[in-house]
């Protein structure tokens, strides 16, 4: 499951998620989906910022990791190199125009412009 931070747009949402080819969005205090759209339903999707950040969780794993192989040189390196990720904060049009602006990391934008290029060019071919 894919996690995107809904951060405005025309959906009454607090999250949604990217899951095989379609958005879910989910209500507030509730678990069960509210919509789903698949990622062909995306008219644009435009990259609005894109801004580098650090998961100290990755980077305190491969800390360990370096420092029971290298020691504290290992520690140090671990720490330095570990857990980055670029978060990119998109805006996307769907169909029936409406729009959500949100914020996920670099691999699920990616996932996201797949799904949108897989399925258009499967229509485009029939």
């Amino acid at each position: 499951m894919s996690k995107i931070v809904i951060n405005g747009g025309d959906f009454e949402v607090i999250r949604c998620d990217f899951v095989n080819g379609e958005f879910i969005f989910r209500s507030k205090n509730k678990h069960t989906p509210i919509e789903r759209i698949p990622a062909v339903k995306i008219k644009t999707i435009n990259v609005e910022s894109e801004n580098d950040c650090k998961d100290w969780f990755d980077a305190c794993g491969l800390a360990a990791v370096g420092s029971l192989v290298l020691g504290p040189i290992g520690l140090l390196a671990g720490l330095l190199l570990g857990g980055k990720k670029k978060r990119i904060c998109f805006v996307a049009t769907f169909d029936d125009d409406r729009k959500i602006l949100g914020t996920t990391d670099s691999e699920i934008y990616k996932k996201i412009r797949s799904a949108m290029m897989t399925v258009k060019t499967d229509q485009d071919c029939n």
